[in-house]
């Protein structure tokens, strides 16, 4: 493609990562030190069993996928359109349980029919760590968001505050839902924040292709493994993520 990646390049993807590791301003507002910083990426990688060699590796890949996606990357009218119906636009709020099994639906629904509190049986049988915790509670997100399946986004506008849907089925799990409230179009016009939108869009669709990129190219590659143990777990896995279309993460 004749392409080059550059140490600013590679600099500015280990900052990327270091802002969804350890932002530079913490949850109080207060700034993180540098050293608050390394120690939190120094944790995050004894975590995943890596080291800071190969974390930096993983940041000069991500370099040379995010130049390869950019190169020839546009960004249409109508899609432009689109990302700003889905920031400001019509929201809603809901509160969601999510599980994976019948005997957990059932216990749901049997907690449902006995009055509990939506919130309170979310934390105790939902399925999905992050939302669980908050008591279900999802981020607000639009009619278009691409983020929720198109059969719950579906689900949760049909619905009225307070109301509770009935089980909704994607792939392997079920899902419930509650309106907690509907949040009104933004009063602002398009031409106000296309620049906001624009950038808030690459920053949401170039990973997901650098992921795609990173899928195929792996797929492709001629890959062999000695030792005979790992040859059985690269082997597995390779055969899990083909069903998925993923690449294993670094």
């Amino acid at each position: 493609m004749k392409l080059s990646v550059s140490d600013a390049d590679i600099e500015r993807e280990n900052e990327r990562a270091m802002e969804r590791i350890a932002p530079s301003t913490g949850s109080d507002g207060k700034a993180l030190t540098a050293e608050e910083r390394r120690q939190s990426l120094d944790g995050l990688l004894r975590e995943k069993g890596l080291t800071l060699v190969e974390f930096r590796l993983a940041m000069e890949r991500n370099a040379h996928l995010r130049k390869a996606v950019e190169h020839g990357f546009e960004i249409t009218e109508a899609t432009l359109r689109e990302e700003f119906a889905r920031l400001h636009g019509e929201k809603v709020e809901v509160r969601h349980i999510q599980v994976g099994d019948v005997n957990g639906l059932h216990e749901a629904l049997n907690r449902l029919d006995q009055g509990h509190d939506f919130a309170e049986i979310a934390r105790t049988v939902s399925e999905n760590q992050e939302s669980a915790a908050n008591g279900g509670l999802l981020a607000p997100f639009a009619f278009n968001d691409e983020a929720i399946a198109p059969v719950l986004r579906e689900a949760a506008f049909a619905l009225k505050p307070g109301e509770v849907t009935k089980p909704i089925r994607v792939a392997r799990w079920w899902h419930i839902l509650k309106l907690e409230r509907r949040l009104p179009a933004a009063d602002v016009t398009f031409d106000a924040v296309r620049t906001q939108v624009e950038q808030t869009l690459r920053d949401r669709v170039l990973p997901q292709e650098m992921n795609k990129r990173l899928a195929t190219l792996f797929q492709k590659a001629q890959i062999r493994v000695l030792d005979g143990k790992l040859k059985d777990q690269f082997d597995r896995l390779m055969r899990e993520n083909a069903a998925t279309g993923a690449a294993p993460a670094p």
